[in-house]
């Protein structure tokens, strides 16, 4: 990511439709709201579900 990702914004007064328009014509591979055509949207729904599963089953550490 830190040599690819790149940001930007926009200031709009409903961002939620530009949202569903952006997410429905790019890939975006790593927001699976609403994404469900990219191709890594299975494979990072797994991996999500595992980790979330692992970080459920670990001790919570005391300070």
């Amino acid at each position: 990511m830190d040599e690819h990702a790149r940001v930007c914004w926009y200031v709009a007064p409903e961002p939620w439709l530009i949202e569903s328009k952006l997410i429905s014509e790019l890939v975006l591979p790593l927001n699976l709201d609403k994404n469900k055509h990219s191709g890594f949207h299975a494979a990072l729904t797994v991996a999500r579900q595992s980790q979330r599963e692992t970080a459920r089953n670990l001790p919570v550490l005391l300070r």
